[in-house]
C-alpha cells in the first residue's frame, strides 16, 4: 500500500471558522500545520511555538512575557486579551477550552485511506479491482461468477465452515 499522506494543513480562516473566533490582526491566507496545547502561559516563555503550531493558552499571557519563539497562531479567551500587542496573530474566542477541542478534532480527525492492495487482503486471480480502491487486510475479493453466497457467509454454525475472522466479500 502506499504512504501515508502527510497531514493536512489549516488556513488561518479554516480555524477562525473552526472556532468562530476573531482573528487580530487579520492575515492573508497563511497554512497552519500543527497543534500544540499550553495549559499555562508560563510554559509559553519557556518552550515557545513553531511558526506551524497553533498555541491555546488557558489562561492571561503575562504582562511583557517573550517565549523564546512565537507559534504560528495564539488562540486567547477573549477576556484575557494581553497587556502588549503581540508579534503573533491572535485568535480571541469566547472559551479556549472549547476552542481548543473543536481544534483538536480538526487536527486529529483520521487520515482517509489511501488507495491500494494490502498484503493482507485476498484477490482472486481475475477479479477486477479499481485502481482508485482502498481493500484493507483481511478483504477477500472474488470474480462474479464464483461469488460466495450469502447463506454460506453468513448462516454456517459449523465451526469448520466458519470464516476465521470477518471478512469482506466484493463481488466484481
Amino acid at each position: 500500500m502506499a504512504e501515508t499522506p502527510p497531514l493536512r494543513t489549516y488556513s488561518v480562516d479554516e480555524l477562525v471558522a473552526a472556532t468562530g473566533g476573531r482573528l487580530v490582526p487579520v492575515l492573508g491566507d497563511s497554512a497552519v500545520a500543527g497543534l500544540s496545547r499550553l495549559r499555562d502561559p508560563g510554559e509559553v516563555l519557556t518552550s515557545g511555538g513553531a511558526p506551524e503550531d497553533v498555541v491555546v493558552l488557558q489562561g492571561a499571557l503575562p504582562a511583557g512575557a517573550l517565549p523564546p519563539s512565537w507559534p504560528g497562531l495564539l488562540v486567547l479567551a477573549a477576556k484575557d486579551p494581553p497587556a502588549t500587542e503581540l508579534p503573533v496573530p491572535i485568535l480571541f474566542v469566547a472559551d479556549a477550552r472549547l476552542a481548543f477541542a473543536r481544534l483538536s478534532a480538526l487536527f486529529n480527525r483520521a487520515a482517509l485511506p489511501t488507495p491500494g492492495i494490502h498484503p493482507g487482503a485476498v484477490i482472486e486471480a481475475g477479479a477486477e479491482v479499481a485502481a482508485d480502491a482502498t481493500v484493507e487486510a483481511g478483504a477477500v475479493i472474488v470474480q462474479r461468477s464464483q461469488a460466495v453466497p450469502r447463506e454460506a457467509r453468513t448462516r454456517s454454525s459449523a465451526p469448520a465452515q466458519r470464516l476465521a475472522r470477518p471478512a469482506v466479500f466484493i463481488r466484481t
